[in-house]
């Protein structure tokens, strides 16, 4: 099923929807969290070389079908454009919990006015402790 809608996305944004961006964009798509590019290698498998998948998932994400996340860990991670929200980081044990709050997204739009900028993206990554690494101490 992840595969046809890929297919079907490639094609909707102008890309050639060949075997390695089928693959990568199908895992992405159905993945749960943010990928790098090491998680989306060995999901694919050993049919594509480290370097097409890291320059698929550069040319997706220029496309604006992924968004290329930094998490401050020195490498990027990916994850397929569904709907807009935010990230908080674990710092003790990594784990990322998506953030959707509609008052982010109006802060957004005052920077926008006070700012002068127009504005066409941005990234918002939260750093902390989750529940279970507070408990630890």
């Amino acid at each position: 099923m992840q595969i046809i809608r890929a297919k079907e996305i490639l094609v909707s944004t102008g890309l050639e929807a060949t075997p390695a961006r089928i693959k990568v964009l199908s895992t992405c798509i159905s993945a749960t969290h943010p990928l790098s590019v090491a998680d989306v290698a060995v999901k694919v498998g050993a049919t594509a070389h480290l370097a097409t998948i890291y320059r698929t998932l550069e040319k997706l994400a220029s496309a604006n079908i992924l968004t290329r996340i930094d998490f401050q860990e020195g490498k990027f991670r990916y994850e397929y454009v569904s709907d807009h929200h935010h990230h908080a980081v674990c710092e003790s044990c990594g784990k990322v919990a998506e953030v959707q709050d509609d008052r982010l997204e109006a802060v957004m739009g005052n920077v926008k006015v006070g700012s002068g900028f127009s504005i066409t993206r941005h990234a918002l990554e939260l750093f902390g402790l989750c529940r279970s690494c507070q408990k630890k101490g």
